[in-house]
């Protein structure tokens, strides 16, 4: 089944694993291990969490994760769309989630409401530089808003149910991080 940008972009807009503020649910930037030299990466209200950032299967997992939270800080106005496109390698999708977040934001538009799950199969697999990461994705209905906080319905979206999804991640030595290469969603 393929999805509208305007349902993708929920997913990237609307949680990870239970109800609860995204900058509750990973670790604390500082958590970095000692005398790690980490590059910024990332927007500097949202950045990119150390384990996130690490080159094995825990790290690649934590990265997708962080990556679908960072939505949520996009769609509600905490940061810029182009921080997606620092992340994402050659992902078609998420070129076409960023534009549509841009326009979002160029219109005055923030997203409110909706939560999601996100429920690994198992451990990513990597491969040298490459990891897969299957998980579960569902997400509430959630709504858009105009500067007014009048709701836009044509860029509101309903529940989705829960749909097989995965990334392709790839690893950069350059930016000590993962990349999205390729998403699906459904």
């Amino acid at each position: 089944m393929r999805l509208s940008v305007a349902v993708v972009a929920a997913v990237l807009l609307s949680g990870c694993s239970e109800e609860q503020e995204a900058s509750e649910s990973l670790p604390p930037a500082s958590s970095a291990a000692p005398g790690e030299d980490l590059p910024s990466l990332g927007p500097d209200s949202f950045p990119v969490p150390p384990d996130a950032r690490e080159k094995t299967p825990e790290g690649a997992l934590a990265f997708a994760e962080y990556y679908l939270q960072l939505g949520i800080e996009i769609g509600s106005g905490n940061a810029p769309p182009e921080a997606l496109g620092q992340l994402s390698a050659s992902c078609d999708l998420c070129q076409q989630v960023i534009s549509s977040l841009k326009q979002d934001v160029a219109a005055g538009y923030r997203h409110v409401g909706g939560s999601m799950t996100f429920a690994e199969y198992a451990l990513p697999r990597l491969d040298g530089d490459a990891a897969e990461v299957g998980f579960v994705y569902s997400q509430s209905a959630y709504k858009v808003v105009d500067a007014d906080g009048q709701e836009v319905p044509s860029r509101s979206a309903p529940a989705t149910g829960e749909l097989q999804s995965g990334m392709f991640l790839e690893w950069r030595d350059d930016l000590r991080s993962w990349t999205v290469d390729s998403l699906t969603i459904g």
